[in-house]
């Protein structure tokens, strides 16, 4: 190496560290993982699975831990405590989100409630989404709509048992699409069910460790798809479309029944009508409105659907656990009918099947970043502006000091705690987020996984299936990445519950709900 060489590099070194130094000395950070100049922990960081890292690094560090990423501050938060004390009791300064300018920017998620930064345009869809969801009367509205499709649900599962998700995935689309957009699917097959599977599928698709890269380094997101080695423009590109149209083909059918008056009641409907007489539906308003109903569908649908599949596995693999939900609805429920939303406190068992489904495998394990808005001090540690909190969901649902034995499916575990000591560790209290970020549609997404599980329980029997030679399968636990912890595909058995008339019920509930 010539001299001249040797100056540069050692010049890049010194720029690189003093670079390190400036953004990380005189403050008493969180421990964490050594970091190097420039990347910081990024080396240190898997591309998938990353709550099971920080939960490594949490059992070294403690419950709160710093790492640099590039130049991005994060905070790692392991402990249900520290996160309540951080982003409830300081809701105001950290209530913030991230860029992401991958989702917002390129992707074109930026109206998605969701993902929104905190400010006034955040309040004004908080506000539309609380009317829609954490009112008693909006809840209690949507009864009809449960017990119909719940009624198709049971249908499909006993005509096509092997096809049991595709029949959840609908059922838990349909209900949030009802809701949203006043618009009823009609079978597995539906184009709006299946351009929205698309857009979050490609979505996820796009999540590379090339495309993550615009997160850290947002000039990116301005590089041209046709410039060698950006492939994940050309992906990007893709996606942002598939968006644009799980967006707004929707929408404008919605508004063209407005206009027309033919529109039914919905949260798009109501929105659209609202601002039309009030001669506010600017293209602003209408995109935030895009993006409220589109937001919806991924905070209630892709939630429902995930725990409702994550059932299925834990009953085929549990099946004391079911008998014992099935002798529950028997004794509470009888054989003539099916549960209702009366029966749901009478039946703690079938609450505590829920509660450990959520906690077995949390739909989200890291939830949706926050960011501090300003400087805290918090236990000794000085936590800076801007950085962002990762919320380790996965890590507080399996801690042991709450729930022994946290690797094991086992719902008694809550009939076993005193009556407060339940309703603290309800995973429920968190998996949903926190603070001002809390999601809105948390009670409607529970009552659709108590509509489904209950109605199972009621009417179904799940087994495993059995290879050629007779001999049982059991399934694996895992879950891949995804834009929630949903399991891998697996096989199993669906079929009528023997000694109740389940074809009886299944066909009263279909006629009285002209399903």
């Amino acid at each position: 190496m010539s001299h001249a060489s040797s100056l540069l590099l050692a010049l890049l070194v010194y720029l690189a560290w003093s670079w390190w130094s400036k953004n990380t000395s005189n403050r008493r950070l969180p421990p964490g993982p050594r970091p190097i100049p420039f990347l910081g922990n990024v080396h240190q960081l898997p591309s998938e699975f990353q709550h099971k890292t920080f939960s490594e690094w949490g059992k070294q560090y403690g419950d709160l831990v710093f790492a640099q990423l590039f130049q991005s501050k994060a905070i790692i938060v392991n402990s249900l405590r520290v996160a309540q004390d951080l982003l409830e009791r300081r809701s105001a300064v950290a209530s913030d989100r991230p860029p992401m300018s991958l989702l917002n920017d390129v992707l074109g998620w930026d109206s998605d409630f969701g993902f929104m930064r905190y400010g006034e345009r955040w309040r004004m869809h908080r506000k539309w989404t609380h009317l829609a969801f954490e009112t008693q009367a909006a809840l209690q509205s949507y009864a009809p709509i449960q017990y119909r499709e719940r009624a198709k649900l049971l249908s499909a599962l006993l005509k096509h048992p092997k096809d049991y998700r595709e029949h959840i995935e609908r059922f838990a689309a349909a209900l949030i699409m009802e809701v949203a957009y006043g618009y009823t699917l009609v079978s597995d097959d539906d184009e709006f069910f299946r351009r929205t599977r698309h857009a979050i599928q490609l979505t996820v698709d796009v999540g590379s460790a090339a495309a993550s890269l615009i997160d850290f380094f947002p000039i990116l997101k301005h590089v041209p798809a046709w410039l060698p080695g950006a492939g994940f423009m050309r992906d990007a590109l893709a996606a942002r479309k598939a968006v644009r149209e799980h967006i707004d083909i929707p929408y404008d059918a919605v508004k063209n029944d407005v206009i027309s008056g033919q529109a039914k009641s919905s949260f798009v409907s109501a929105l659209i009508a609202q601002h039309l007489k009030d001669d506010t539906l600017t293209p602003n308003i209408e995109e935030d409105i895009k993006g409220g109903a589109s937001g919806l569908y991924i905070a209630a649908a892709e939630t429902t659907a995930t725990v409702l599949t994550t059932f299925i596995l834990a009953m085929v693999l549990h099946p004391k656990v079911y008998k014992k939900a099935q002798d529950e609805i028997d004794r509470v429920v009888g054989n003539s009918r099916l549960p209702d939303l009366g029966d749901r406190d009478s039946l703690p068992y079938i609450e505590c099947v829920i509660k450990e489904l959520f906690r077995w495998n949390s739909p989200t394990p890291l939830g949706l970043p926050h960011a501090l808005t300003e400087n805290q001090e918090y236990n000794g540690y000085s936590l800076p502006g801007g950085a962002t909190i990762f919320t380790n969901i996965w890590q507080m649902t399996q801690d042991a000091e709450f729930y022994p034995e946290p690797e094991k499916f086992r719902p008694e575990r809550f009939q076993e705690m005193d009556i407060d000591t339940a309703k603290r560790t309800d995973p429920r209290r968190y998996i949903f987020g926190f603070g001002r970020r809390i999601c809105p549609g948390r009670h409607f997404a529970d009552t659709n996984v108590w509509f489904g599980i209950a109605s199972i329980v009621a009417t179904l029997d799940i087994c495993k299936a059995r290879d050629i030679n007779g001999n049982e399968i059991t399934p694996r636990i895992f879950f891949p990445r995804g834009m929630v912890s949903a399991p891998e595909p697996f096989i199993c058995e669906i079929r009528p519950r023997q000694g109740r008339p389940a074809e009886a019920l299944i066909l009263q509930a279909l006629s009285s709900t002209d399903a």
